[in-house]
């Protein structure tokens, strides 16, 4: 997944030079290639512990993961994505 999603975007970008601002630009494209709103969430689970080791190993000062919102995901509404679709409050 890090090497699908992650590497071909931002692969060129060392990890010490990483912003929230470049992980944000790769969940949305992600999202605009069609990429389901879990894989995005599930790539945010993987950066996120990856930066947090990162920092407890004295590599970045900071994990930029932790200055963002984890990308939305069916999960976050109580009655999934189908029926929060079809829901209107007007």
């Amino acid at each position: 997944m890090l090497r699908k999603h992650l590497c071909t975007r931002i692969g060129s970008v060392p990890i010490q030079k990483l912003r929230a601002s470049d992980l944000q630009a790769v969940y949305a494209a992600m999202a605009q290639d069609g990429l389901a709103d879990l894989t995005r969430l599930h790539l945010h689970w993987i950066v996120h512990v990856m930066l947090k080791h990162a920092t407890q190993w004295g590599i970045v000062p900071r994990n930029v993961a932790d200055m963002m919102d984890a990308p939305p995901s069916a999960r976050d509404s109580p009655w999934g994505q189908d029926t929060s679709a079809r829901l209107s409050f007007s």
